[in-house]
């Protein structure tokens, strides 16, 4: 069986291992310059493969059955087995998996000598004209194909391949093609003053507020920056934010900066500080449990003087400074997107493809897995285990 592969990223990569290995020839068309770029991304370089506490709330609602079906047919363990196979040890920071290298050029070289041991012709700097029933057409040749796989990606970082030009190729196909967004980004806010704090990071909760409704949370660390708020706390929650500022909603993220203490720990906290220590300034009480930037920023907020003796406060400012370091808001206007993004949400619907195979209901022998599914995970290796899974899938040859 002839089979072409558009696109050399995770799902691209796996799906050419599964091929090759049923002893069938395999052509691997890859646009950019090299394949596997957005793998030597992830993690921060040291490649977040996986996690081992995969359920729904880590996908998009939408898709998060659909993901899950697909996950269990080539899961975690599974996976882990097939990199041990060939050469890539790993190991578990609290689900979080990892190469035992730290490094995810480990993870793809491994892949390529894979490939290369199994002779899938590899193509780079080819870009793809037009797919049609029974060849694909390119720059570099025309090649026939019994089964074409789709793993062209999303819109996220553009200069690894990934450009969204599959989805054109897909809507020619018969496919329509949810309009894709940037997510997994820093998020875009209308507070004044969020600039005199850039560049501070804190562990909090972040509630997610959507039309007055909590709708999600996140623990973890949150970075405050000249626009807005990023981090992978807010990352996760981009998701749902990005539908529901389509859907003109208000949208607000409420930081809880000391979330392993209740308000009234804070407050007898505070009132004993006060009683302790007269001298104390308002600043430099707040400061106790947070940045002082973030002191600052609350005292300005409150229009409190901060230098003031915090045994001068009246009770009601008192109060309404734990309210702020139990619940700092901030409106949301627009996900920071761009490249700062790490995937896309949208793209081919579900729908259109059949949930056991991946082949697609619009054209018989015609594939797709990977990001250009409206399919998308948090951080934390969800992206990447969906990639591996569905490259598996659709990799499987009847």
């Amino acid at each position: 069986m002839k089979v072409v592969i558009i696109g050399a990223g995770a799902s691209g990569l796996m799906s050419a291992c599964v091929v090759s290995d049923l002893d069938n020839s395999v052509i691997l068309l890859n646009k950019a310059a090299k394949p596997g770029k957005k793998i030597l991304m992830t993690g921060n370089g040291k490649c977040n493969m996986s996690n081992t506490h995969i359920d729904k709330t880590k996908y998009n609602e939408e898709a998060a059955d659909f993901a899950l079906n697909i996950i269990n047919k080539f899961n975690t363990e599974k996976t882990l087995d097939f990199f041990k196979k060939i050469g890539v040890l790993t190991y578990d920071k609290d689900g979080y998996v990892y190469p035992c290298s730290n490094q995810a050029l480990t993870v793809l070289e491994r892949l390529m000598d894979y490939c290369k041991n199994q002779r899938v012709k590899i193509i780079d700097e080819c870009q793809v004209k037009e797919v049609d029933k029974h060849k694909v057409i390119t720059d570099k040749g025309v090649f026939d194909y019994d089964k074409v796989i789709f793993a062209t990606g999303g819109i996220t970082s553009k200069k690894t391949g990934s450009d969204g030009s599959g989805y054109e190729l897909l809507k020619k196909l018969g496919h329509s093609i949810k309009t894709p967004k940037e997510v997994l980004c820093g998020v875009c806010v209308s507070n004044k003053g969020i600039k005199d704090i850039s560049g501070v990071r804190e562990k909090c909760r972040a509630t997610l507020i959507i039309d007055s409704l909590e709708t999600d949370y996140e623990d973890g660390e949150c970075q405050f920056t000249d626009y807005g708020l990023s981090g992978i706390c807010i990352f996760n929650l981009s998701i749902k934010i990005s539908a529901s500022l389509d859907n003109k909603k208000q949208v607000f993220v409420v930081l809880d900066l000391s979330k392993n203490r209740s308000f009234d720990e804070i407050k007898a906290y505070f009132d004993s500080c006060i009683k302790d220590s007269e001298y104390i300034s308002v600043l430099s009480l707040i400061n106790s449990l947070v940045n002082k930037k973030i002191a600052g920023y609350i005292c300005r907020e409150l229009n409190i003087k901060p230098h003031t003796p915090a045994c001068k406060l009246n009770e009601k400012d008192l109060i309404n400074i734990i309210k702020m370091i139990k619940g700092m808001k901030f409106n949301v206007t627009s996900l920071r997107g761009g490249e700062n993004s790490q995937a896309t949400l949208g793209g081919v619907p579900i729908s259109e493809v059949n949930m056991d195979t991946l082949e697609s209901k619009k054209c018989k022998n015609v594939y797709i897995a990977g990001e250009v599914l409206d399919v998308t995970g948090k951080c934390g290796g969800y992206n990447l285990q969906f990639a591996w899974s569905s490259g598996y899938v659709a990799g499987l040859c009847k």
